[in-house]
C-alpha cells in the first residue's frame, strides 16, 4: 500500500523532557504517532563539514560552520506522521511549536529482504530522488511502515502503484 500523507517537522530544544512534552500534547488529544525520525542537526552539519574537506568544495567559512554548529547543538529536528496531521499541526502550534508540513509517501510493505531495494530502484528508474526515508518493523512482523520524502510525490506514487510486487 502506498499513499500520500503529511509529515510534520518541528525543532525541539535539545534537552530532557522536550519529546515527552510534544508527545503528551498529541496523546492527550487522542492523536497517535505512526512514524518518527529524530535527527541531531549538529551531526548533520559536521557531516557537511567533512564532505567539504573531501570534495574541497567550499560552502561556508570555517568560522561560519563553527557558529552554525554551536547553534545547532541546541536543537533536535523531529519529523513524524500522525493519525491526524491537520489536528496535530493545530495542537502543536497552539502549544507554541513552529510546525512545518510536507507531503510524503507512506508505504506499508511486506517485511522481507529486498523490498526497500525494489522501491528505491523503481523510483530511481523514474528519475525520482529519495530525499530521505525512515521506517521500521519488528523482526517477527510481516509488514513494515516506511515514510519516503521524494522529489516528486505525484510521480512517485504513480510509479510505486504501478510497480510489480
Amino acid at each position: 500500500m502506498y499513499k500520500k500523507s503529511r509529515q510534520l517537522s518541528v525543532f525541539l530544544e535539545n534537552k530532557p523532557g522536550e519529546l515527552s512534552r510534544l508527545a503528551k500534547t498529541l496523546g492527550d488529544h487522542g492523536v497517535n504517532i505512526l512514524a518518527m525520525s529524530i535527527q541531531d542537526p549538529a551531526e548533520h552539519i559536521q557531516g557537511l563539514f567533512r564532505a567539504r574537506e573531501v570534495t574541497l568544495r567550499r560552502i561556508a567559512s570555517t568560522a561560519s560552520y563553527s557558529s552554525i554548529l554551536k547553534e545547532a547543538s541546541l536543537l533536535t529536528l523531529i519529523r513524524f506522521v500522525t493519525t491526524d496531521p491537520e489536528q496535530s499541526s493545530k495542537l502543536l502550534k497552539e502549544a507554541g511549536y513552529n510546525v512545518t508540513k510536507s507531503e510524503v509517501i507512506l508505504s506499508v510493505l511486506e517485511h522481507r529482504p529486498g523490498r526497500l531495494a525494489a522501491i528505491s530502484d523503481c523510483l530511481a528508474k523514474e528519475g525520482i530522488n529519495i530525499d530521505y526515508t525512515y521506517g521500521s518493523s519488528l523482526e517477527d512482523m510481516d509488514r513494515a511502515l516506511f515514510v519516503f520524502h521524494v522529489s516528486d510525490i505525484k510521480a512517485g506514487l504513480k510509479a510505486l502503484k504501478a510497480m510489480k510486487e
